[in-house]
């Protein structure tokens, strides 16, 4: 199966289409390269289970951020993940600012 279509997450490397980040509230993928099934376990909250879980191998699975998460660098892992590159969201709620 090809790449979904962004915004997603590459389970094996890491990489993440846009690189700039997924809005709070945006459905994403997790996309499975390998041929064997691959968990994802998110750490924290900042999005929901994939679904399905595992992932099979050349798929695709769906996942929403949490609109509560706040912009910065997120975390998941998975046996099939050697990288530790952290998946980027840009936040629903921004800190807020001095007037």
């Amino acid at each position: 199966m090809p790449l979904p279509n962004p915004p997603y997450v590459v389970i094996q490397s890491g990489f993440q289409n846009p690189t700039t980040g997924f809005a709070a509230g945006s459905q994403f993928s997790w996309y499975n390269e390998g041929g064997n099934a691959c968990t994802v376990t998110i750490q924290g909250n900042w999005c929901t289970a994939p679904s399905p879980n595992p992932i099979p191998g050349g798929q695709s699975a769906t996942s929403t951020v949490q609109l509560s998460t706040t912009t910065g660098s997120y975390y998941y892992t998975s046996p099939c993940y050697q990288a530790n590159q952290p998946v980027r969201v840009i936040g629903g709620h921004p800190m807020p600012t001095k007037k």
